[in-house]
């Protein structure tokens, strides 16, 4: 498999919309671990009140340890708690800690990094950073502790647009700080889904992907957010076969990975693309 893809999907599946059961998210994932695009998924993301349940469920189908990324839905004291705990089944390879305090995103994120320094060495830690006021000043922060960023390309339509999303971008280009992304990032391109009355419209993996390589290699804005809206299968196909190994290298080496709850539809989409073969 390109190296492009490997490891590049992480099984949100417990996560909203789809909230999946531990026993559900545990045979689901483990089948997705045998299938012929294991390569390209990453950990089992879990709430980290859930850890037990997750544990259990691979006990149950006589599995493990099963890499997981835990999210922390407590607070700072909530990855210091993780330090104590212990599993048969899964390993806590990464944990994911969203900025909450929308009031002090800095002071937020430095307690999330001074709590983090209690963590395994070899624990990844992604400090989610929200699009709000004061968010750069809480990136320098994770940037100073060596963690790596989160940011959320979300289908709420409180949720970043493109331009905002442009920036952060930008930003984490600036800082060369590596980064996951989350929240509706189900397609390789942009598309749009109706919830109610309200049309939302959602990123694509690769077109994040392709924009933020342009921010990288100095493209102007409007070449930025024209290929955060790319819709064109044809022109993404395109633009994938032109990326050589310096470009792969230069995307994987910031983007790590996305959550997504519904593995089996960015494998459809790379399919499609030309990029993966069934095996």
């Amino acid at each position: 498999m390109d190296a492009l893809w490997a490891g590049l999907i992480d099984d949100a599946v417990m996560l909203p919309p789809a909230e999946a059961s531990a026993e559900q998210a545990a045979a689901e994932h483990l089948e997705h671990r045998q299938a012929w695009y294991a390569e390209a998924v990453g950990p089992l993301v879990v709430p980290d009140d859930q850890l037990a349940a997750v544990d259990r469920a691979f006990g149950d189908l006589g599995a493990g340890p099963v890499d997981v990324q835990a999210v922390n839905t407590t607070g700072a004291g909530g990855l210091v708690s993780l330090t104590g705990r212990t599993f048969e089944n899964l390993t806590i390879v990464s944990v994911e800690s969203p900025l909450r305090d929308l009031s002090d995103l800095a002071g937020n994120a430095a307690r999330v990094v001074a709590a983090a320094r209690e963590l395994p060495s070899d624990v990844g830690v992604f400090v989610e950073l929200p699009a709000h006021h004061g968010w750069e000043r809480a990136l320098e922060t994770v940037e100073a502790e060596g963690l790596s960023g989160m940011i959320r390309t979300s289908d709420d339509p409180a949720g970043p647009n493109s331009i905002t999303l442009h920036d952060q971008l930008r930003v984490l280009v600036e800082a060369d700080l590596p980064f996951k992304v989350a929240g509706g990032l189900h397609h390789a391109w942009a598309d749009s889904s109706t919830y109610g009355n309200v049309e939302i419209n959602r990123h694509g993996f690769v077109t994040v992907m392709a924009a933020l390589l342009a921010v990288v290699d100095g493209a102007n804005p409007d070449e930025v957010d024209r290929l955060l809206d790319l819709t064109d299968t044809a022109a993404l196909t395109a633009l994938l076969d032109g990326w050589g190994e310096a470009e792969k290298r230069k995307i994987r080496r910031r983007f790590l990975g996305f959550d997504c709850d519904g593995v089996t539809d960015p494998i459809d989409d790379l399919v499609r693309l030309g990029q993966l073969h069934r095996g």
